[in-house]
Parts: structure tokens; C-alpha cells; sequence
């Protein structure tokens, strides 16, 4: 699952345009990541890729409690993306309460044609896009599944769809080259994810697994061990890498 671990030499940086899907691993896969406040645990994002047909299944679940007015809101989404043989996004779709708030996007796609329909606050619209093979759908804060270490020379980019402005922006994933804490896991890297000008960043383990991201607004995801995989009476946490 880890792709690209290449070479360590520090030569000049090479944009390459690549698809999401690209990215994801091919393996099934499940992940839960807790999300952190600071010290405050303020929800849960997971993710499970499995196979569909000869392409892929992407599904994604999250429950945070937000901040709003002095006052926590709850907000709750669940969605998936299926991408085809060649790792391009195929359909896609979601739902999402943000208090008394719902809304719901799908979208499909035809060669460079990308159908989406968006129903919810108040709205209701039907959108045409036109489209390359690297597209994928998200917020650009979270990628989640974007998995491995690329060469410290190469830059990896990406389009991505925003369902709930119905805008696309580039996405750009290169080595970090700075200090951070904590320090990459070992035979690891920290990755540095560039979306309309803010930064995620995401620790990458040795076996190609995202263990923790940090969004632009400083919260933390952090890698729950699977449960299946934990020794009985074990209280291990990640919460400390």
C-alpha cells in the first residue's frame, strides 16, 4: 500500500498531475479517526474502501460536536464515492444534518460530464460540469485515504469538487520539509496537503497508513487501533503519537 516511497535525494520538485483515485489503496480497508480539540474529543470521521465491480468503493461516515453562539452543534454526514478500473471517480453521494440543517448531493458521471444534484437549506439546483480524470469530491481539509510516501522530488496534484459550494480547486500533496511535532513515525513521512491556500498535514506510518492530520483550523484526527487487531485487556491509545 505504500506507493511511491522512490528515492530520499533533495532535487528540484516535479508537479505531477495524478487522479484521487490514484491514491487510494487497492487493499479493503477500514479506519476510524478520533478528532481532537486540543485536549476536547469532539467527534469521529471513518473510513472503509472495498471492491465493487473492477473499481472501488469509498465510504465515509463523521459526527463532530461544533462550537457555535457558546454552544455546541452537532453535525453528522455519511456518504460514499465509487470510483472505476482506472481509479476515476464514477458517482457519488451524501447526506448531512448541521443541527436542524439537512441537505443531500449525488452526482454521476459520463466521460468528462459530471452531473450533480444538490437538494437541501432552502435550495434545490442541478449543475453541469466539465471534468478531468483526476476529480474527486471532498472539502480538500480531510483526504483521509490518500495513503504512502511520495519522493521527496515529486509534487502530486489533484481536482477537487466542493458539493456544498459547487466549486473546484486544485489540490497539491508533497514531503513536508519543515520541523513538526510530533516527527514522522519511523520509516515514515509527514505530507503537507495544499487546498485554496491552507494546509493539511497528514503523518504517514510504514505501512503507507494515515495515523494523524491536522487541519487548517488545528484539529487533530487521530488513527483508533482497529479493535479486531488489539490483544485482549489492551487500553493501547494513539492518541500520544
Amino acid at each position: 500500500m505504500a506507493w511511491l516511497l522512490g528515492d530520499t535525494s533533495r532535487g528540484p520538485i516535479l508537479t505531477r498531475p495524478t487522479s484521487y483515485g490514484a491514491l487510494v489503496p487497492a487493499d479493503s480497508l477500514d479506519l476510524t479517526y478520533g478528532v481532537w480539540a486540543g485536549e476536547r474529543s469532539v467527534g469521529t470521521v471513518s473510513y472503509r474502501v472495498r471492491a465493487e465491480g473492477s473499481g472501488r468503493r469509498i465510504a465515509w461516515r463523521m459526527s463532530l460536536q461544533m462550537q457555535a453562539g457558546g454552544s455546541l452543534v452537532p453535525v453528522a454526514a455519511d456518504g460514499f464515492s465509487i470510483l472505476d478500473s482506472r481509479g476515476t471517480l464514477s458517482s457519488f453521494a451524501a447526506t448531512a444534518a448541521i443541527g436542524p440543517q439537512t441537505f443531500e448531493v449525488r452526482g454521476s458521471r459520463s466521460e468528462d460530464v459530471l452531473t450533480v444534484h444538490y437538494a437541501g437549506l432552502g435550495v434545490s439546483q442541478a449543475r453541469v460540469f466539465q471534468v478531468d480524470s483526476t476529480l474527486a469530491i471532498g472539502d480538500g481539509f480531510s483526504p483521509g485515504l490518500v495513503a504512502g510516501c511520495p519522493a521527496r522530488s515529486e509534487r502530486l496534484t489533484w481536482q477537487l469538487l466542493d458539493p456544498l459550494t459547487m466549486t473546484a480547486a486544485e489540490v497539491s500533496l508533497e514531503r513536508e520539509r519543515g520541523r513538526v511535532e510530533p516527527p514522522a513515525p519511523d520509516g515514515g513521512c509527514v505530507l503537507v496537503v495544499m487546498y485554496k491556500g491552507l494546509k493539511t498535514l497528514m503523518w504517514i506510518d510504514p505501512r503507507g497508513i494515515v495515523v494523524r492530520q491536522r487541519t487548517p483550523v488545528g484539529w487533530d484526527l487521530v488513527l483508533k487501533p482497529d479493535p479486531r487487531t488489539e490483544t485482549g485487556g489492551s487500553t493501547s491509545s494513539s492518541r500520544g503519537l
